[in-house]
């Protein structure tokens, strides 16, 4: 049975913020825990019906059939990449791990069939080159091993294709975010707005 715990929230409430970045992850971060914290990014209808439902595995991906969820806030918050301008949301997740395989190259032998191996999650790990962003990724096989702990409304929007491009502000987002290689930028670089300067500390001067 799916079992939710569950409250929305505007923040994340995770213990290591500020930021969320889980950059530091070592390669064997799964081999001392049960549960991890993961998160996955979704629209908040999606997040309401994944409450109500459960999670409905992908059926292909990178790593093939499974939930595809990470430990890096950062990397979540970016998803999903195609919005239409819904509200997006990130699901605070307890995960049961299980057996955990490593996938950290493109071709792996067991890329996509990890789980007819006995294997409960495939790992990708972060700088491997398998993820353009360099944040680790993992995909759980079993749905029920996962558990939603938390709703956190998403305060980044995305802006391609969406016709909030320019009133994103006035629709309670705080960033708005142009995904990398979207066709917005000429550069193919990601570009963010932050509509409150507030929200923006200078930490250094760089010169140029």
């Amino acid at each position: 049975m799916f079992r939710t715990s569950v409250f929305v929230s505007s923040f994340c409430s995770c213990c290591v913020c500020p930021g969320c970045f889980f950059v530091d992850i070592q390669p064997n971060w799964h081999s001392d825990k049960q549960s991890y914290i993961m998160y996955h990014g979704t629209t908040m209808w999606n997040a309401m019906r994944i409450m109500s439902e459960g999670f409905s595995p992908s059926a292909d991906g990178m790593l093939g059939r499974g939930v595809y969820v990470t430990r890096s806030f950062e990397k979540a918050s970016r998803y999903p990449l195609h919005s239409n301008g819904e509200m997006l949301a990130v699901l605070r997740l307890s995960v049961r791990v299980g057996t955990v395989k490593k996938i950290d190259y493109q071709g792996h032998p067991l890329q996509k069939t990890w789980y007819e191996h006995g294997y409960d999650t495939a790992w990708v790990p972060p700088n491997c080159g398998m993820v353009n962003s360099g944040l680790e990724e993992n995909c759980v096989h079993d749905p029920s091993r996962i558990t939603v702990l938390e709703v956190i409304q998403n305060p980044r929007f995305w802006l391609s294709g969406s016709s909030l491009q320019k009133t994103w502000h006035q629709h309670d987002y705080h960033t708005a975010w142009v995904p990398s290689n979207c066709g917005m930028v000429s550069s193919g670089l990601e570009e963010d707005c932050i509509y409150d300067p507030s929200r923006i500390t200078v930490l250094q001067i760089i010169p140029n």
